[in-house]
């Protein structure tokens, strides 16, 4: 990973984090300091990113996302799996997007599940915008579980999902 200016990442070759496993993988953006700014994955892929944990809150690759000026382009996830138990805001890529923007991004095959805004893509949507993105990964949780994005008061375009989902109240392919 190259830093090119100040917040600005570019991803410059495949990751495996097979060597992370449980809660060992440190979560990018939280509620007390949110990602905010730029990471381009460079058309690469990061693969086997496995975190699991009893109680979760805000986990995907980057946890919480919260600028208008916050951007994820063009990175691939490949075989992913996400169990959070009982937590919630829980996606491959993104647990809570607020602010910001993914484009150009993807998780195949994997798994996410947990209890509350579970997500292919992104758990929660609560103003970003995803765009030219999809989901092939198996989804499953209780309430607002959706293919690519589990709860969206965003905005989604040009995007799909094709894997499994399965849940108790609101739930969804897209």
């Amino acid at each position: 990973i190259v830093c090119d200016l100040d917040k600005h990442f570019k991803l410059m070759a495949d990751i495996d984090l097979g060597g992370f496993t449980g809660t060992s993988f440190n979560i990018i953006g939280s509620t007390g300091t949110p990602f905010t700014g730029v990471f381009d994955g460079n058309g690469h892929t990061i693969s086997n990113f496995t975190y699991g944990s009893t109680r979760a809150n805000n986990i995907g690759l980057f946890g919480y996302i919260n600028d208008p000026n916050a951007r994820i382009k063009n990175l691939g996830l490949i075989d992913s799996n996400i169990d959070v138990g009982t937590g919630d805001k829980v996606g491959l890529l993104v647990g809570y997007l607020s602010d910001g923007s993914i484009t150009g991004c993807y998780a195949e095959a994997g798994s996410v599940s947990g209890y509350r805004y579970i997500g292919g893509l992104v758990g929660r949507n609560w103003g970003g915008t995803v765009t030219n993105c999809y989901a092939t990964a198996s989804v499953s949780g209780g309430q607002y579980i959706g293919g690519l994005v589990g709860y969206n008061r965003g905005t989604v375009s040009n995007s799909y999902s094709t894997g499994s989902v399965s849940g108790t109240t609101n739930v969804g392919g897209l």
